[in-house]
């Protein structure tokens, strides 16, 4: 066996962070900038924050297809 095999696993690993770090990050930018009605955005930064896997999945599968969209005056 070659030994640069740990090695692989450490930088898949490092990979997978990237990654995770840059959906997370996305989901957080995103929902800063968008518009809600109601209290949905503050809902959702707490989901992205407190749960950050899961939280920025649902946000980015979800709670980007409840925005409000600009200048409708925050109503649907």
């Amino acid at each position: 066996m070659p030994m640069f095999f740990p090695a692989f696993g450490f930088m898949f690993a490092g990979l997978f962070m990237l990654a995770y770090f840059g959906c997370w990050l996305w989901a957080l930018i995103d929902c800063l900038n968008g518009n809600f009605a109601g209290n949905d955005k503050v809902v959702w930064l707490v989901v992205i924050i407190f749960v950050p896997f899961f939280g920025s999945m649902l946000y980015l599968a979800m709670g980007r297809s409840r925005k409000v969209p600009p200048g409708s005056g925050g109503l649907r």
